[in-house]
């Protein structure tokens, strides 16, 4: 019985040799950067680099959470919507008993730090690849971000430290008043930071 040609092909599937069909991981796994225009003296917009880490405490374990932070990295962790600093971290509250640790260190370094710290009292998530951050620090650019959000940003309603989980159009955002100027720090999915800063800068 002959045997039937469709078995088994002399010729490759691919003219792509096998030793160069991978993929470099570095490349694919890149983060993306974040287009923006060059700064002013009247508008300013920069994505300074960071690790952004998630942290979810562990069920009934919050209180143990706290007092970690406490005792090994020198701050207490925000109860409601606010910004609290401590050993190279700044801690955003961004729901019940969740934050966001947003560290200088590269995101290996900083996830790394916080395990030793919380150890089994949480749950974390490397999140440096989703988010964006946006830093405006100009009068026009402050104003741009006023006419975008629908909360108020007076310093008066929104001090130093305040935290806002808000929106832009039909994106979620978190909101950061960082201090005098005022300037104000901008947390976006990464996906979404070239259009929130198209508006920006054409608001």
């Amino acid at each position: 019985m002959a045997r039937a040609s469709w078995l088994r092909s002399s010729r490759r599937s691919s003219s792509i040799r096998r030793e160069h069909a991978c993929v470099d991981k570095g490349t694919l796994f890149a983060r993306p950067a974040v287009a923006i225009a060059p700064p002013t003296a009247d508008f300013a917009i920069s994505s300074p680099d960071c690790a952004i880490v998630h942290i979810v405490s562990a069920p009934r374990r919050v209180a143990d959470l706290r007092g970690l932070a406490s005792s090994k990295l020198g701050c207490e962790l925000p109860h409601k919507p606010g910004l609290t600093a401590g050993d190279g971290f700044e801690f955003v509250w961004t729901g019940p008993d969740r934050w966001l640790a947003i560290g200088s260190r590269l995101p290996e370094a900083s996830m790394g730090k916080l395990a030793s710290v919380f150890a089994e009292t949480a749950s974390l998530v490397d999140v440096s690849d989703a988010y964006a951050l946006l830093r405006l620090g100009s009068p026009k650019a402050n104003e741009a971000l006023m006419k975008l959000l629908p909360i108020d940003l007076h310093p008066s309603a929104f001090p130093s430290g305040a935290v806002a989980l808000t929106h832009i159009g039909h994106v979620g955002v978190i909101v950061v008043q960082r201090g005098p100027g005022p300037i104000f720090d901008v947390l976006v999915p990464r996906s979404f930071a070239a259009s929130i800063v198209g508006r920006i800068e054409h608001a």
